[in-house]
């Protein structure tokens, strides 16, 4: 072989890869715009008694997941304890505005109540069958190091909005509100604030129809919650003494006013609760 011919094969490789690269990066916004379309028509806001609460997302043709604590009903009971239940007249708001009365699918046994409640998701069943559900894959499966994105509803907005991140770490961690033996878990490095509970959490596959499913967004991380908890034990303590006032501040609605501000921020990480307890229940 030549040094020319060695020169022009060298040369053909060259404007092959630029030609590769150049498809492959105008394909990924491209990608991203379907996939994005997607996630937002299977995403709806929580709301109950009409108020914005979180986030849901479509996993079957009438059948909605969202956290157990976006549609949680806590009240005192008669023996000086707490009751949790779901609460009532909950409705789903759709991209197109439409909104759907929904209800707990099974929520009425106690069993699966139990289960809502610990793995911190519910199944609310809605009068609609024409809804296009996202694709379900597995937590388990997914890799530390992974892209994916989200959808949610952060703030209560009338608009849903998408994020994109990367998961970080699995492990297990204690049910919620201490029922049930554990939940398999995630954390991720992705924009998220309250209102993004609920909402799909997805792994990018090779293209916008490998995506699946591997997560619900649950919660939030961040270094001012702690403070937040310490203010409003400050503001119970003050209450106590009978001081209200301090220069002039209502102390205690300060107090209330900053620390939900800081709760509600999100400036750490996010986490996911495992889909597959979804899964389960669709079988």
């Amino acid at each position: 072989m030549t040094m020319r011919i060695k020169r022009i094969i060298c040369i053909a490789i060259l404007l092959c890869l630029v030609i590769f690269q150049s498809v492959t990066a105008n394909a990924e916004p491209e990608q991203m715009i379907i996939r994005h379309q997607r996630v937002i028509n299977a995403t709806v806001r929580i709301e109950v008694a009409g108020k914005p609460k979180g986030t849901g997302f479509v996993v079957a043709n009438d059948l909605i997941v969202t956290n157990y604590h976006v549609v949680q009903d806590i009240s005192s009971n008669a023996q000086g304890g707490l009751s949790a239940k779901i609460a009532q007249k909950v409705t789903v708001r759709l991209s197109d505005g439409a909104v759907l009365s929904a209800i707990p699918l099974r929520g009425s046994e106690r069993s699966q109540l139990l289960k809502y409640i610990g793995k911190d998701y519910v199944l609310l069943k809605v009068n609609e069958v024409n809804l296009r559900p996202l694709q379900l894959g597995e937590l388990g499966n997914a890799l530390p190091g992974s892209s994916i994105y989200i959808a949610g509803y952060p703030f209560g907005v009338d608009q849903p909005i998408v994020t994109k991140g990367m998961l970080t770490t699995k492990w297990e961690a204690p049910g919620n509100l201490g029922i049930g033996d554990s939940r398999k878990v995630a954390w991720l490095d992705v924009s998220m604030n309250a209102g993004n509970s609920g909402g799909p959490v997805i792994l990018i596959g090779d293209a916008p129809e490998k995506d699946h499913v591997i997560g619900i967004a649950t919660f939030n991380l961040n270094p001012f919650a702690k403070r937040a908890g310490e203010l409003a034990t400050f503001a119970r303590q003050t209450r106590e003494r009978g001081t209200v006032s301090i220069m002039g501040i209502n102390i205690v609605a300060f107090a209330e006013l900053v620390g939900n501000a800081l709760r509600e921020n999100s400036l750490g990480v996010g986490g996911c609760v495992a889909i597959e307890y979804v899964k389960e229940d669709l079988k």
